[in-house]
């Protein structure tokens, strides 16, 4: 007779459900500019350690130009929040949190957080991002080389 197996129960392995994303992008308005708007919610459940659910809200604006020497630049300004509920929080699960946060060898939490919390941030950005494609058209193929660079700013932390 075959020996039925258990599945482990004690198990910190994440299941991710659900998971749904939303975006949606305007036609161009009256500047030329596009509005996008993404919306994310994030649910994570373990047998044993951390549950974690997360609602992530975006809204940006972008515009892209060019300049008389075919020169392609992208404007954009960008702010996201996020929202997050924690239950049980657990250095099982979450090896890589600083040990001060739990207590560690009889010796307690140098910064004492709780288990189960609300947290929530909000990321603004603004940036712009210049390219200049070169292309070269043989008789069998193209080719096509784009130097990219740009520049973001945003708070730090949080």
């Amino acid at each position: 007779m075959a020996e039925k197996i258990q599945p482990y129960r004690g198990s910190t392995q994440p299941i991710v459900l659900p998971v749904a994303n939303r975006t949606w992008i305007s036609e161009p308005d009256g500047f030329g500019g596009r509005w996008k708007l993404n919306a994310n919610l994030l649910n994570i459940v373990r047998d044993v350690g951390t549950q974690t659910r997360r609602l992530s809200l975006g809204s940006g604006w972008e515009k892209m130009f060019r300049d008389g020497i075919g020169g392609k630049y992208k404007f954009s300004a960008s702010l996201r929040g996020d929202a997050y509920s924690v239950s049980n929080l657990s250095q099982i699960s979450n090896p890589d949190l600083p040990s001060a946060y739990f207590p560690v060898n009889g010796v307690p939490p140098a910064e004492r957080i709780g288990y189960n919390f609300l947290a929530g941030r909000a990321f603004p950005q603004l940036g712009l991002t210049w390219s200049y494609p070169l292309g070269h058209r043989g008789p069998q193929y193209t080719a096509i080389v784009e130097p990219i660079a740009g520049a973001y700013v945003g708070p730090s932390g949080g």
